[in-house]
């Protein structure tokens, strides 16, 4: 599954059963974010009986899967009144019951409040995941009430080559050395650029989600790589709200070597 990296958290918190009842997603790019979404969704509902789920999830034409769009300039109340009425029983076909609001920003006041009530009395078998180019067009209160992950899509989806096997050589050196200058000598002395930085935490992140995927029958393998993960995750999460790239690979470094005794 091909997923936007920062999306995959979501799939961790499945997972480890941690799993948030709503989540308000920022992107550039929502019809591609939608499909991300769609791709988890498949995997949140798997049960053993539900052998045609994803092909109705491709279809649209899953019960227990409601995507709201905007009608017309907004999403109405009535809409989100109709979610209402669908999921006041539990779902057959798959574990939860889950909507989809795209262009969430585009809420009004009357449709906001409605949604509220979702986010304010959560239901255990109901997840939601709304999605919008701008979070601070969305109320407060929904905000307060969701877990909210920033995604951000390149028009040019291709890994760059150089940064690959620059990182491939960096976690070897993290892991195989006790060089303090690496960061010096293997990032900093190429990129220095924010988005660079960030480019290569992604990398580093897929690279270990796939180890993490790869080993699912070795829990201690798998409890490496789930700590690796959390830490590059939340190196992205500190570079996001500009931290010091310099102190932030320095730390990255420390934990990870840490994590690997």
């Amino acid at each position: 599954m091909d997923v936007a990296d920062k999306l995959k958290v979501i799939i961790k918190q499945y997972e480890k059963n941690m799993l948030s009842h709503a989540f308000l997603i920022q992107t550039n790019n929502t019809d591609k974010c939608l499909e991300d979404i769609k791709e988890i969704v498949k995997v949140i509902n798997k049960t053993k009986t539900s052998n045609n789920l994803e092909k109705l999830i491709d279809l649209n034409n899953l019960p227990s899967l409601v995507i709201i769009e905007p009608d017309g300039m907004f999403i109405k109340k009535g809409q989100l009144e109709e979610l209402e009425k669908k999921f006041s029983t539990k779902p057959i076909y798959s574990k939860y019951n889950t909507y989809i609001i795209t262009n969430a920003d585009k809420m009004n006041d009357s449709s906001a409040n409605t949604i509220l009530k979702f986010l304010e009395e959560p239901e255990s078998n109901i997840i939601g995941f709304l999605i919008a180019n701008n979070k601070e067009n969305v109320l407060p209160t929904i905000r307060s009430r969701c877990e909210i992950i920033n995604v951000d899509y390149k028009k040019d989806k291709t890994i760059d080559k150089e940064k690959k096997e620059l990182v491939d050589l960096y976690v070897d050196k993290i892991y195989n050395t006790n060089d303090y200058l690496i960061n010096k000598n293997i990032i900093l002395s190429k990129y220095s650029e924010r988005t660079d930085i960030e480019e290569i935490l992604s990398i580093m992140f897929d690279k270990f989600y796939e180890l993490y995927k790869d080993n699912i029958n070795d829990n201690i393998k798998r409890s490496k790589y789930d700590k690796v993960l959390d830490i590059i995750q939340d190196k992205l999460n500190i570079l996001r709200y500009n931290g010091n790239i310099e102190l932030l690979l320095d730390s990255l470094v420390i934990e990870m070597r840490r994590s690997n005794d």
